[in-house]
């Protein structure tokens, strides 16, 4: 089972996240991991079916990285988190839950580097997210844009066939088509009804920040 573990500072509010699965470590994104998601999120291959199809420049990740770090650091969970291998602790991805369209939904998305594919690291990340991390936000009564958290979706091209099996091995449904950031998308979505009737029976750890994250800084 993954080991998930909260820290928080009860001065600042800030929030940092730790999720361990048997091969990855997954945490709250900081500045640190600027660059990273740089390198990630400017790769025209791996942006490819993402989004628009088009790699981030600079300007717009170090936008992006800031956004998410300053959720953290106001005690928002819906937010990016970084993924690195357990064995080598080389970064290889994101996974965001982040806002959807409507207060109370949360929508996941992730990115992996190219040099990952097809060793089920995504399907084992995601995993994680939705059915150990976003069940302890219900246990915590987190909202979502000042909604009780109620659904997740996902939005995956067609062709995108890793997507698409990987937003169905962890139960979420596809409920209709539609086009959005110029391609045709499958949408998928989950009832968090379904995930309270399984809440983890021992909650996560829960640990105090005694001081900011250095590197946590404005960016």
């Amino acid at each position: 089972m993954p080991n998930l573990t909260f820290k928080k500072n009860k001065t600042t509010g800030e929030l940092h996240v730790n999720l361990e699965t048997e091969r990855l470590y997954i945490e709250s994104v900081t500045t640190a991991y600027l660059y990273d998601y740089a390198n990630l999120l400017g790769n025209p291959d791996v942006m490819t079916k993402f989004g628009d199809g088009k790699a981030w420049d600079f300007d717009y990740t170090k936008n992006r990285v800031g956004t998410w770090v300053e959720r953290w650091n106001a005690n928002d969970p819906f937010s990016s988190l970084s993924i690195s291998k357990n064995d080598d602790d080389n970064f290889i991805g994101h996974v965001v839950l982040g806002y959807g369209d409507e207060p109370g939904q949360a929508e996941i998305a992730y990115v992996f580097d190219k040099s990952t594919w097809g060793h089920g690291y995504g399907k084992e990340a995601v995993s994680a997210v939705v059915n150990e991390y976003a069940p302890e936000l219900i246990r915590q009564d987190y909202q979502v844009k000042g909604k009780d958290f109620t659904s997740i979706t996902a939005t995956a091209r067609p062709d995108n066939e890793a997507s698409v099996r990987i937003l169905k091995s962890v139960g979420m449904k596809p409920i209709r088509e539609e086009v959005k950031y110029g391609h045709n998308r499958q949408v998928f979505f989950m009832g968090t009804d379904e995930l309270r009737k399984e809440l983890p029976k021992e909650p996560a750890k829960m640990e105090e920040i005694k001081q900011p994250h250095l590197n946590n800084n404005k960016i």
